[in-house]
């Protein structure tokens, strides 16, 4: 796979890396496109080490493999956006997650053994 890496500071090279293997509960997705948040700009400008992975958490592309047992909404060949700002630990419950805020929890996080629910009660 083809990905953009900090090699020092405001130094950025395109490489090939070998393609992910998911594991456990993980999905793999070929992004499609990703998304430069202002947050990233913070260690372009001050990184000095270099990356062996790509950063970023704005991100969408098709879904290639789904983990064994998944009952969610996502197919294969799905076109998805990303959402990485809580890792998979929300909570799932509180009106923030229930209005699509996780980021703004009322409750403590959840870990990421605990199963998320994957529907929204109807408003």
């Amino acid at each position: 796979m083809r990905a953009a890496l900090q090699r020092g500071i405001r130094t950025i090279e395109v490489v090939d890396l070998p393609p992910p293997r998911p594991s456990g509960d993980e999905a793999l997705i070929a992004v499609r496109a990703a998304g430069i948040c202002g947050s990233d700009l913070h260690p372009y400008h001050g990184r000095s080490e270099p990356q062996s992975l790509p950063d970023g958490h704005e991100v969408a592309g098709d879904v290639l493999e789904l983990p064994p047992g998944y009952q969610g909404p996502a197919r294969v060949g799905d076109l998805v956006a990303v959402e990485t700002i809580c890792l998979g630990t929300a909570c799932g419950r509180c009106p923030m997650c229930l209005t699509g805020q996780p980021q703004a929890l009322l409750e403590p996080l959840r870990t990421r053994s605990e199963p998320r629910p994957t529907s929204r009660p109807a408003r």
